[in-house]
């Protein structure tokens, strides 16, 4: 066989054993779900909340992608070893996501018609006891999650359709790295004009997998 053709299927060899990881990252997520409440924490830290005819799912968007580069394995060509990348960890979260004010999105799932929501109800409060409202929000939008930041209004509430998914961001005047621990109060909630019980979430780092297949360090 000669050169060129052993240096060729090398190279195939090489291309065809490389495949594409996604980064874990570092995202603040609930340490638990509330006692006598129904729920789940998903890898990529996304809670979901099952209340009384409405699912609730919060999400900090606070992402901090761990170390990113090429991942190596060795192997033998014709008995030589050699060591080739086999894939790149990678992301799509952008640089900064975690330096600036913490974001959460809510999405409120109602079964029923009745509900309204008021974004500027929902406060966060750090370790040191200090509490922060609502400064800015998006929404009421369905599912993207996307749109122009809004002053929150004092008791303005939103109706939410049955139904439907209608998606809130809240923008809160905290740090939004991982590594802040806080406590997240929601409420703001009602149901034919009548305020569903407040309850807590307690929020710390957690290592989370945003996508199937992910490279957990």
């Amino acid at each position: 066989m000669s050169r060129h053709l052993k240096i060729g299927i090398a190279v195939v060899a090489v291309i065809a054993g490389c495949r594409t990881f996604q980064a874990s990252v570092d995202v603040s997520a609930p340490t638990a779900i509330p006692a006598g409440f129904a729920g789940k924490i998903d890898p990529d830290g996304s809670t979901t909340l099952y209340l009384q005819d409405l699912e609730l799912v919060i999400e900090a968007r606070n992402y901090r992608p761990h170390d990113t580069g090429l991942i190596w394995e060795g192997g033998f060509l014709y008995l030589i070893p050699i060591v080739f990348p086999v894939g790149r960890v990678s992301t799509t979260y952008e640089e900064g996501a975690s330096d600036g004010p913490l974001t959460i999105s809510l999405t409120l799932a109602p079964e029923v018609a009745g509900f309204t929501f008021d974004p500027g109800a929902p406060g966060v409060t750090l370790d040191d006891g200090r509490p922060h409202s609502t400064a800015e929000f998006i929404g009421p939008v369905e599912a993207s999650c996307a749109g122009i930041w809004a002053k929150t209004e004092a008791s303005k509430e939103y109706p939410l359709p049955p139904g439907k998914k209608t998606c809130f961001v809240l923008r809160f005047p905290i740090q939004a790295s991982p590594e802040t621990s806080f406590q997240l109060s929601f409420t703001g909630l009602s149901l034919h004009g009548d305020p569903t019980p407040p309850f807590e979430l307690s929020y710390g780092k957690f290592s989370g997998c945003p996508f199937s297949g992910c490279a957990v360090e």
